[in-house]
């Protein structure tokens, strides 16, 4: 009898077990299947920065620029737009190929960056556009756009920065850097122009 017993036991835990390891198994794959659509979802993300705009002239001694970036989600699965690295750049070296990406030879001058963590989830089959705003001061800018130091000066004490502004919207820009959805990473390399939005377009 008590082998009896000690038979059910462990017969009980032995069919225990394997019930549990199914259960996990099946577990995992609902787990991996939803990864890999995700993942899948993921990689087909579109996004393009469509407008980089004066925003406003002065804010604390500072130009402040609108980047707008259209992000597209082409599947039927959620995604959530972790993170967006960018840096700007003017005075670039660069060429476009035929299908338009660009390829790099020389970064050029740092303009700005652009860093923004935990954002927003992109719905199934939309696009949706959003705005970032930098800030650079307009010492540093005249600067780079090769203006003297006495003509920086008198720009900023008369609160007049048109004509860099002008200058600045002659140059091409540089967009270099990162878009993370779903933890994953992807490059993103851009010429884009400097467009007027003080109007708050």
């Amino acid at each position: 009898r008590t082998f009896s017993l000690l038979h059910q036991f462990f017969y009980k835990k032995k069919n225990g077990g394997r019930l549990f390891l199914l259960l996990l198994g099946i577990a995992a794959s609902a787990v991996a299947l939803s990864f890999t659509r995700v993942a899948k979802a993921a990689i087909n993300l579109q996004y393009r920065v469509t407008r980089f705009g004066i925003w406003k002239f002065n804010q604390n001694g500072k130009l402040v620029l609108r980047v707008r970036i259209r992000f597209t989600n082409i599947t039927n699965t959620a995604l959530h737009l972790n993170k967006v690295d960018l840096s700007a750049y003017i005075n670039s070296v660069y060429t476009t190929n035929q299908d338009g990406s660009v390829k790099v030879q020389n970064q050029g001058d740092f303009l700005a960056s652009l860093s923004v963590d935990e954002l927003f989830v992109i719905e199934p089959n939309t696009s949706t556009e959003q705005d970032f705003f930098i800030e650079i001061k307009w010492e540093d800018l005249g600067k780079l756009l090769l203006f003297n130091v006495v003509d920086i000066i008198n720009f900023i004490r008369n609160n007049n920065f048109r004509q860099m502004a002008n200058a600045l919207m002659q140059k091409p820009i540089l967009i270099d850097g990162d878009v993370k959805a779903e933890n994953m990473k992807f490059h993103i390399t851009q010429v884009v122009q400097v467009s007027d939005d003080s109007n708050n377009n």
